[in-house]
């Protein structure tokens, strides 16, 4: 099922789709006349796609449409830690409207092996003010249910923006940035410490990244994260 991305078609200036896999893609991927293969020939577009890493059936069909692979997602989790020791190098707090556009400007500076920035059909401009963009969200009460900063003499050095489901009981990690001169400092640790003693009744985190980003696969792992599946983000274009 094709659902259409306002968000994403007014910063592309193009239609914008995430198509959704489900158990009867497959079926209806064989009929050229279906909604989703018409709206596929149509130009200018954009379409993105996700499926775990072990649908072979369903990698193949979107291969055969001429998506392409541009990521591979890994999703870790991890108990609430119960008792968090904050290495203390930086005022931690819950953002505030005023750290808006430090926030997005972190942010822009800071993710760079997002999907977007992984496929050669966006500059690294574009790619950027997405994840800007992206942060922005949450303080127009569109992504998001918190976001954590760290803080030095009253410059925004990192950030984490998180879903809540408390009926879950599950905090998920959906960015975090820390500035290039700032890392190697217990920031991103502290931040995410700080959130899971916050958020009351949550009981696990969990956090996706990518299998590129080595450095954030270490960092999970050093904090205890376990390795709970992986999945395949593809992209389609006809431009």
């Amino acid at each position: 099922m094709l659902t259409s991305d306002p968000w994403l078609s007014d910063i592309l200036d193009r239609p914008v789709y995430k198509l959704t896999v489900g158990e009867s893609f497959e079926e209806k991927a064989k009929d050229s006349n279906n909604h989703e293969y018409t709206v596929l020939k149509s130009k200018p577009l954009f379409v993105y796609a996700k499926t775990l890493s072990d649908k072979h059936s369903e990698v193949k069909v979107l291969e055969n449409l001429g998506f392409h692979l541009v990521e591979t997602n890994i999703v870790f989790n991890r108990p609430i830690s119960l008792t968090p020791q904050l290495a203390d190098n930086c005022e931690i707090r819950f953002a505030l409207p005023a750290d808006e556009i430090q926030v997005v400007d972190l942010a822009g500076r800071t993710i760079v092996y997002s999907r977007f920035h992984q496929d050669d059909n966006f500059t690294k401009e574009i790619a950027d003010k997405i994840k800007g963009e992206w942060v922005r969200n949450y303080f127009f009460g569109k992504r998001g249910q918190a976001m954590v900063v760290g803080v030095i003499n009253k410059l925004v050095v990192g950030f984490l923006q998180l879903f809540i489901d408390g009926k879950d009981g599950i905090m998920r990690i959906d960015l975090i940035g820390v500035d290039k001169n700032y890392q190697r400092k217990g920031i991103g640790k502290d931040m995410i410490s700080f959130a899971e003693a916050d958020c009351k009744g949550i009981k696990e985190c969990w956090v996706g990244t990518q299998i590129a980003n080595i450095p954030s696969i270490r960092f999970y792992q050093s904090l205890g994260f376990k390795m709970k599946e992986s999945s395949y983000i593809f992209h389609y274009h006809n431009l």
